[in-house]
């Protein structure tokens, strides 16, 4: 797999009408990355905004187009990148559909435990969702959606339960790593509510509200937050309290203007690219024959091979 990943970057290249298209090796390229373990690697083809798909050009079909949005987003997990994991796995769920595809069903599980990562609860689906998957997707995703729950209740311990319960599944879902990652998620998430409640604890205090195993477990989890600046704290090392201060940047310095300058402009020209397809497909008299009635596009459901994560766990 290593061996191939170069060639087929090469392939992409070679086969895009220009860089805003997406081909069939764009999931090839990344499932070889996976396989290889060079998540790295596949970050310059996945960071390129794709904008436009031309199946008589290309041979892309449905199924290449929800490889890569599921692929991708396996591959932003590896590098607990969540919030593009996130968007990811949310691209291959809102994929128009008439029928349930195997892909979208597996997207789903990992959009549920990257929404827990990122915003400590399931999103709800977007409206642009096909609605055999707003139907189907939870019904057939019970051990997931458990969790979501669980993990709405703070409780950690609860939240065990549901793991040890299912844990046979998340395994052979290849999804065992993440759901681990939920439960330390769950934990740091219970120390940032702290913060907001009180201005110092005890180690033993926090350990105890968190549920870690001893103070030792409460500091090393502190001094993470505090170094990838989750939270603002200080702690004694005397009397083993712990201080929770405010955010002291003040983001009025050049760094915060120009990142707010580049999001800006990234939006434009976002919303420009979105409003030239829309122009384009409102004209397109297949598009409009096509949506207009039973004839629509469909994603059929196949049982595909989805390369189950262990990489993950």
């Amino acid at each position: 797999a290593l061996s191939a990943v170069k060639p087929l970057e090469q392939a992409i290249a070679k086969m895009q009408l220009s860089q805003e298209y997406l081909t069939p090796v764009h999931a090839i390229f990344l499932f070889a990355c996976i396989c290889s373990k060079t998540y790295v690697a596949a970050l310059p083809v996945l960071e390129v905004p794709i904008y436009k798909v031309a199946p008589t050009k290309t041979a892309l079909t449905p199924r290449d187009v929800l490889l890569y949005f599921y692929y991708g987003g396996c591959i932003y997990a590896a590098l607990k990148r969540w919030r593009k994991a996130l968007d990811f796995f949310q691209g291959a769920i809102t994929t128009p559909a008439t029928a349930l595809s195997a892909i979208v069903h597996e997207a789903y599980k990992k959009f549920t435990l990257a929404s827990l990562m990122v915003h400590g609860r399931t999103l709800s689906l977007p409206k642009c969702t096909p609605s055999v998957a707003v139907r189907n997707l939870k019904r057939l995703c019970v051990p997931y959606v458990e969790l979501s729950n669980a993990f709405a209740t703070f409780d950690s311990d609860e939240l065990r339960k549901v793991v040890e319960a299912h844990r046979e599944e998340y395994e052979k879902d290849g999804n065992y790593g993440l759901v681990k990652q939920c439960i330390h998620a769950l934990n740091r998430l219970n120390v940032q509510r702290l913060t907001q409640t009180f201005l110092t604890l005890s180690l033993e205090d926090i350990a105890s509200t968190v549920k870690l195993s001893n103070p030792k477990e409460a500091e090393r989890l502190l001094l993470l937050m505090i170094e990838k600046r989750e939270i603002f704290a200080s702690i004694n090392q005397q009397n083993r309290m712990v201080s929770f201060h405010e955010d002291p940047e003040q983001y009025d310095g050049n760094a915060t203007l120009e990142r707010l300058d580049h999001e800006v402009k990234e939006a434009i020209h976002v919303s420009t690219k979105a409003a030239l397809i829309g122009e384009e497909l409102s004209t397109d008299t297949r598009y409009v024959q096509r949506t207009a009635g039973p004839g629509m596009s469909l994603l059929a459901s196949d049982d595909v091979f989805l390369g189950r994560n262990s990489y993950l766990s």
